[in-house]
């Protein structure tokens, strides 16, 4: 959940340095004011076209938004066992010929 947090947030912050090059973009001095209005508009497309997209995708579909407590999160999930997942990778790397284990080991 936190995860999900931290994305938002780094998608959030993405955004904003858009919206930044898009309003201030290097050399905007020397822009005209039409040149600069055409660099903000083909820089911040992105952020309405995305915002388009989810809300279209939400009306056309009937989605609505779900809550983690509401998603089933588990079923389907299997148990990890670390060593048993490393044993069955090292089993099957042993009979491995000896060209795949050099070319594996460099590349």
């Amino acid at each position: 959940m936190v995860g999900s947090y931290i994305g938002l947030a780094l998608n959030i912050l993405v955004l904003i340095a858009q919206f930044w090059t898009g309003f201030a973009p290097v050399g905007y001095n020397e822009m005209s004011a039409s040149a600069r209005v055409e660099n903000f508009f083909t820089v911040f497309l992105a952020a309405p076209l995305v915002i388009v997209c989810y809300f279209g995708y939400k009306f056309v579909r009937k989605t609505s938004i779900k809550r983690i407590r509401d998603i089933d999160i588990v079923s389907g999930r299997r148990e990890m066992d670390l060593k048993a997942i490393l044993a069955e990778e090292r089993a099957i790397q042993a009979k491995w010929p000896w060209w795949k284990k050099v070319y594996r080991t460099v590349c």
